[in-house]
């Protein structure tokens, strides 16, 4: 484990941290010699760290499994590729400024048939609804005032 986490740590682009550790006995079956029967024998423990690796990069992700195999690691799991806060956000205002522009360029087709202009914005309401790697639904309202021509 100190092998591995020494290699990663290499890498700036990389958050390492502990998510779980845990110690176990290790036993084995082996034979009584005065009764011939199997017994449980503790033969030592069983240590389990688990450690958690975050990167901005999806690239990252197979070198991280590299390494870790690289360095001894027969189990890999719970691979996730998921974006962070900050990349959520930016998306969810990038689809709120889309959501406006359309309804603003809809609002004035429909108002230049009927011999109206948009003047000013009357009301907006943004509802969101994320699922953490998952899909996000943004629901945008916009209502407008009309002047007629």
């Amino acid at each position: 484990m100190r092998q591995l986490l020494e290699e990663l740590k290499k890498d700036d682009k990389l958050t390492i941290s502990t998510i779980g550790f845990s110690i176990q006995n290790d036993y084995d079956e082996v034979e009584n010699k005065i009764t011939k029967e199997k017994e449980r024998q503790n033969v030592g423990y069983k240590v389990k760290n688990q450690i958690q690796v975050k990167s901005s990069q999806l690239e990252k992700g197979e070198e991280v499994i590299q390494t870790a195999i690289e360095n001894g690691f027969n189990t890999v799991d719970f691979v996730q590729y998921s974006p962070d806060d900050e990349q959520i956000q930016k998306a969810k205002k990038d689809l709120i400024n889309k959501a406006v522009k359309n309804a603003q360029k809809n609002a004035q087709l429909i108002s230049k048939g009927l011999q109206y202009n948009v003047h000013s914005i009357k009301s907006s309401s943004i509802e969101s609804q994320s699922i953490r790697g998952q899909k996000m639904t943004v629901n945008v309202r916009v209502e407008f005032n009309m002047k007629q021509e």
